[in-house]
């Protein structure tokens, strides 16, 4: 004979425990936890910034060290003279014309001193951009190598704000040439302006006399 009991558990389906849900319906799994690298990401971005700054306040330091530099080591130039326009006799015309010569010729050795160091500077300037993309150029290279590619960046820096000091220099070269070519220009016109008061107030034959003297350069 089939008891009560059995016919109701039969009849009647219990709910299933805790455990048999989660066996069931495969519990309550936790969610990952998705970590997005945004402190990692700004990070980097700050450390390429703080280096791109520190490379262009090197740069922009060493080109203006190598000018003030430049500026300081400046060569002596010849001093000059403007012509006395009210000299009544040939003999202070002449010999003033052949002291504007004298300032000329000077200045003119002067402007040869600036041309020659604007040339070596320019030079030197050449060879350390060479060596600094070549250090460049063997950094991307050894890209495989960390240590190696480190020293060849390094390398490079170095290289490179040492361009920048000689680009310095080289500015102050060139602006010493400019003033120097404009010193010559100058002489070269108070020259020609003595000469004509030779004209205006000594004889032919005196004039003659004078301007064939030889020059002093």
């Amino acid at each position: 004979m089939v008891s009560t009991g059995s016919l109701l558990q039969g009849r009647i389906r219990l709910p299933p425990s805790g455990e048999s849900l989660k066996q069931e319906f495969g519990g309550c799994k936790e969610q990952p936890q998705l970590v997005l690298p945004i402190n990692e990401g700004r990070k980097k971005q700050m450390l390429i910034l703080i280096l791109i700054a520190v490379g262009l306040i090197s740069l922009i330091g060493g080109f203006i060290v190598g000018k003030v530099v430049g500026g300081k080591s400046r060569a002596p130039t010849t001093p000059t003279h403007e012509n006395d326009p009210n000299l009544a006799a040939c003999q202070g015309t002449c010999a003033q014309w052949d002291m504007r010569r004298t300032e000329r010729c000077g200045l003119q050795a002067d402007e040869a001193v600036a041309r020659s160091r604007a040339d070596s500077r320019r030079s030197d300037l050449n060879t350390a951009l060479v060596v600094a993309a070549a250090a460049l150029a063997a950094a991307v290279a050894l890209s495989a190598c960390w240590p190696c590619a480190g020293i060849a960046y390094a390398a490079a820096a170095v290289a490179s704000v040492y361009a920048s000091y000689l680009a310095g220099l080289l500015q102050a070269a060139s602006d010493d040439l400019t003033r120097a070519e404009q010193a010559t220009h100058d002489a070269r016109i108070r020259e020609g302006a003595a000469r004509n008061l030779i004209h205006q107030l000594c004889s032919p034959a005196d004039a003659a006399a004078c301007l064939s003297a030889p020059g002093p350069c």
